[in-house]
């Protein structure tokens, strides 16, 4: 994206506020701040894009069982009914 907006690295690094070292980190997938993420983000005008993956935050659980008419549970891990725990011992860490 920073190519096709004829950014080099150093002028996208400056109008976002961010070091061009960091810009770099980002662009070969290594770790970044969600902050400098937001900053070049806005710079590549790609935040709309990013607010699509969140939820409405003024949708609350409460309106989404109302409309969908089913609470959703929490996903656990199924336990084994014929294998009972027994004593715990050194070395038994689950």
């Amino acid at each position: 994206r920073r190519i096709n907006m004829d950014f080099t690295q150093a002028e996208l690094a400056a109008k976002s506020g961010v070091g061009k070292r960091t810009l770099e980190q980002m662009e070969r997938g290594e770790p970044v701040q969600s902050r400098t993420l937001m900053r070049v983000f806005r710079q590549l005008e790609l935040l709309e894009g990013l607010e699509m993956l969140l939820p409405d935050p003024a949708l609350r659980l409460s309106v989404s069982v109302e409309l969908n008419g089913v609470l959703q549970k929490r996903v656990g891990r199924k336990r084994s009914e014929d294998t009972e725990p027994g004593p715990w011992k050194w070395g038994d860490e689950r």
